[in-house]
This record gives C-alpha cells, structure tokens and sequence, in this order.
C-alpha cells in the first residue's frame, strides 16, 4: 500500500505541475489540458495495470537493470553522495551506458525506490510526448479539434501504451524525438535562437539516450533548412553556416564525430549491415524455433525475442550464432519474433532485399512472422495502422501547400526507417523503436479528423468495430 500511495503522489506532484503550466502558458488551447488528462490516465491505468498483473508477455527486458541501478544512485543520493564517479560505477556494474537509472533514482531519494514509481514516471513522461503530438497537430491542421481528435487516436497506439508505461528509455527517448520535432517545425515557420537552442539541447539528450534516432533527427532538420520560410537565400546561408555548423558538433562533443560521420560510417559498413541483419539477434542454447521459407524475397524464417536495448552496442561476433552460405539452419533461440532478411550477393538482391525489411519495419510484423501465442497481440497494433495510414497520406496531401513547415517531419520518418530496415530484424525491437516515426505521423490525423463532426466520428467507429466482430 505505501508503494501504491507513493507512486500515485509522484504522479499527482508532476502532473499537477504540468496542469498549472498548462494553464499559464497554453490559455489559447484549452483542448491542451484535455488531451494531457486523456492520455495520462490512459498510460497511468497501464502503469499500474502491467505492474499488479506482472503482465509481461514479452519479457522483462533491461527494467531490473535500470531498477538496480537507480536503486543503488537513490541510496547515495540519500546519504547525501553525489559523487559522478560513484553514478558512473553504479552505471558500470548494471552495464546501463545511459543516465535514465540516474533520473529514476532522483525520484526514488525522495519517495520510495520501488519500480511502480518509474513506471508511473514513464506514465506522466508517455503523456507529456501526446502533449507534444497536439501541439505539433495544431502546427500542421491549425485546427484544435483536429489536433485533439489525432492526440486521442495518438494515446491509443498500443506499442506507446505498453512499452510507454514499462521501466524502460523508451518513453523518454520518444518525448526527445517530438520534442526535437516541435522545436524544428517552429524554425522552420520561422527562426528564433530560443528555439535553435531548445533544438539543440533535446537533440544532445538524444544523442545520449539513442544515438540512431539523434542521427536521423540532425539530418531532417539540415537537410531541411534550405526551405526555411522568411529568408532569402542571403540570408539562409549566413544563418544556416552558424546554424548548422553549431549543431554537427554536438554529436562530435559525445564521441560519434562531426555529424555523426564516424558512427554512421561505421553502422552503414557491408560487415556492421551483416552482422546486424543476419546474426547479431541469434542466441544459441536456447529451444528450438521452426524457420519458415525463403518465398523467393531473402527471409529466413523466425528465431528469437531479443528484449534487450539495442542503442549503441556492438555485438561482438564471437558470441554470436556464425551466418554462413546462403543456405542456413535455423538458430535456436526463445520467442521466434526475429525475421532474417539476407543483406544479399550483389547490388540487385540487396536492394530487393532491403525493400522487404524496409515493408516489415514500416508495416509489419505480417501474421506469417509470428510463432509464438503472444506475437499475435501485435494485430492490436497493425490492423489500425494500415486503417489510419490512408487517412495520413490524406492529410499530408491536403496540406501539401504547407509541405516547407512539415518537411522536418516527414524526412525524420523515413531516415528512421531506412536506419531501421538496414540494421534490424527483430520485431520485437523495431516495434519500440518506430514509436516516434508512428507518433510523428499520426499527428497528420488532425487534417481529416479537423473536419469530421461527432457522429460522422461515432458512424465511423462503430462501421470498423462491427467488421472487426464480423472478422472474429
């Protein structure tokens, strides 16, 4: 009960701080506090849900890593040790290369360091990234029940609502990214140096938390600073060499090089591309798992859950199943949620190949990848989601005039898919990681959302759950 009562007064203390933000800042959209309440009672009754059923279908995961570790940081922080070498050897023996553990055991030293706490940290956290998804709405539809309606629709998605509410980075690594997101949609509408330095500072945090997601987000906003609006082309140059400039160092100053060029030569290397595509989420000693057929497109069947973050480690070959010749035995593994598309012989198969992984990361898993009872919870997310991409592609084509402020978005999408599809195989990882690409995109919900009344929304509700029943 005083783990219950704690978690729900942390709760109460950084959602009562937001409302009254809320309400100070954001007076001209009162739909802004409706959509906060929304989603964090959704993520909250997840919270508390998953942790008093132990409803963990795919696995722990790294949350008894993160909770030893902000266990051990909230017990120095209360003995009054704020040492950094000793949070870098509590980070070091947990092998946590990240500082979520040390934001956790901030708010463990002042309450109680149980993981219910976390978790319903990472619930008010999940909720602060659909404040963002409304806020960026409203920029793209300029319409607040539109950007409400897409904010509801964006507090359902399934992967946000679980992995959203676990003791994991996730949720935090997903607010940056919108964050980020918010930030370059406002420069593009129009430059202040608040909002570059705002951009700047959720762009070095990602880059800390997962590096890839930063990559992709420093590449959408330069890439889309040519189409600035209110400057001329004078003027684009001289503000975008300091601009831009200023920015490629950042992933410089965290060791990943000038704009990133180190990391992602490294990453984009024919051997990294192998390794990750056809061996780095194969474990040996595990039960056996049934592959299925090539069907002519390079997949080699199903072989495990890997549950483990992924951002920024190296697998080392040596601990690794070998990947030799085209033709393969199945490896054994545990959960059968890793789908192997072959990186290909030559220029032709790689790129047909890498088609198929780019299909599975943007639009699956497809029902024939999964081999477990638990994968099938994953039609809660992707039967909507071929539903509700018509209705994006139909909001960015109505606000097509307007492409230049959602430009940033868009390239942020696709980089962080191509990056996926290149590199990752397993299901069970790409779910999590998409959360921002999908969130992002929801948001062009709110053009054809905007224009829909109440019952037109009830009728269509309705229409879907009854051929949902007639499918059952």
């Amino acid at each position: 009960m005083t783990t219950f009562i704690a978690a729900f007064f942390v709760l109460l203390v950084f959602s009562g701080a937001t409302w009254f933000l809320l309400g100070r800042y954001a007076k001209k959209h009162p739909y802004a506090k409706r959509i906060f309440l929304f989603a964090l009672c959704v993520h909250a009754v997840a919270a508390f849900g998953i942790y008093y059923t132990e409803f963990y279908p795919f696995g722990m995961g790294d949350q008894e890593r993160y909770q030893t570790a902000a266990e051990l940081v909230a017990s120095d922080f209360r003995a009054g040790v704020f040492s950094l070498d000793r949070i870098s050897s509590h980070l070091y023996i947990t092998s946590a290369a990240h500082w979520y553990p040390v934001v956790l055991g901030s708010v463990y030293a002042v309450s109680v360091p149980d993981r219910l706490v976390g978790m319903v940290l990472n619930a008010w956290i999940a909720a602060l990234s659909i404040l963002i998804v409304f806020f960026l709405a409203l920029e793209i539809s300029k319409s607040s029940r539109g950007a409400f309606w897409a904010g509801v629709v964006a507090s359902l998605y399934p992967a946000h609502v679980y992995f959203g509410s676990l003791l994991l980075k996730d949720a935090t690594v997903v607010l940056l990214a919108l964050a980020g997101l918010l930030f370059a949609v406002k420069i593009m509408q129009r430059f202040s140096p608040r909002y570059v330095i705002a951009f700047g500072i959720a762009l070095a945090l990602l880059f800390h938390f997962r590096f890839y997601i930063g990559v992709a987000l420093l590449y959408a906003f330069s890439f889309s600073w040519p189409f600035i609006r209110g400057f001329t082309w004078k003027q684009k140059v001289q503000y975008g060499t300091f601009t831009l400039l200023s920015l490629g160092l950042i992933p410089s100053f965290l060791g990943y090089g000038y704009y990133a060029l180190d990391i992602v030569a490294h990453y984009t290397r024919i051997d990294q591309i192998e390794l990750y595509r056809e061996s780095a989420y194969i474990f040996e000693n595990s039960p056996d798992v049934q592959v299925g057929e090539n069907q002519g497109q390079g997949v080699e069947g199903s072989t495990i859950v890997v549950e483990e973050e992924v951002a920024g480690s190296k697998p080392e070959a040596a601990g690794l199943a070998s990947v030799q010749g085209e033709e393969q035995s199945a490896p054994k593994g545990a959960g059968g949620s890793t789908v192997i598309v072959k990186v290909g012989d030559g220029p032709l198969s790689f790129i047909r190949n890498y088609l198929v992984s780019l299909s599975f990361v943007s639009l699956g898993p497809f029902p024939w990848h999964f081999s477990l009872p638990q994968h099938y919870f994953a039609f809660v997310e992707v039967i909507p989601w071929w539903i509700l991409l018509f209705f994006i592609v139909l909001g960015v084509r109505k606000r097509w005039r307007e492409w230049q402020v959602f430009l940033p978005l868009l390239l942020f999408a696709l980089g962080t898919l191509v990056m996926l599809a290149l590199l990752i195989d397993n299901f069970g990882i790409y779910m999590r990681l998409r959360m921002p690409v999908f969130l992002v995109l929801l948001a062009f919900l709110a053009v054809p959302l905007s224009r829909m009344s109440k019952n037109q929304l009830y009728e269509i509700i309705r229409y879907w759950r009854r051929r949902f029943h007639r499918l059952a």
